[in-house]
């Protein structure tokens, strides 16, 4: 029989790390070859808080999660970071059939997904 273990939440994973001051930073580096290349840098902390949130988010009832260095989730981006992120696990709970994010960035642009 296997055993299923229970994981943090993602609010769990926030509050402990908030209170270890993680920083992540997050930054859009400079196309090479016509490649686009998201920067993420963090001290040992930062990855691990980064590696529970993912694991949380698996687990989560909900299929999305955002923070952003300016907006909800700050507290966690070193001050220079230019971007944040929106985990988005499939498939989503909003639709019969899996989609991709895409149809949610659509959504907050007042389209229709």
């Amino acid at each position: 029989m296997m055993t299923t273990l229970k994981h943090e939440s993602i609010n769990q994973v926030l509050d402990k790390y908030s209170k270890r001051r993680v920083k992540v930073f997050l930054k859009e580096m400079a196309e090479e070859d016509g490649q686009k290349t998201l920067l993420i840098e963090g001290d040992r902390t930062a990855f691990e808080f980064l590696s529970r949130l993912l694991l949380a988010a698996s687990e989560a009832d909900d299929c999305g999660f955002q923070i952003s260095p300016s907006g909800p989730g700050s507290v966690f981006f070193a001050a220079d970071s230019t971007h944040g992120f929106y985990l988005h696990r499939l498939p989503c709970q909003d639709d019969e059939e899996p989609k991709s994010a895409k149809h949610l960035l659509r959504r907050r642009k007042g389209k229709k997904g």
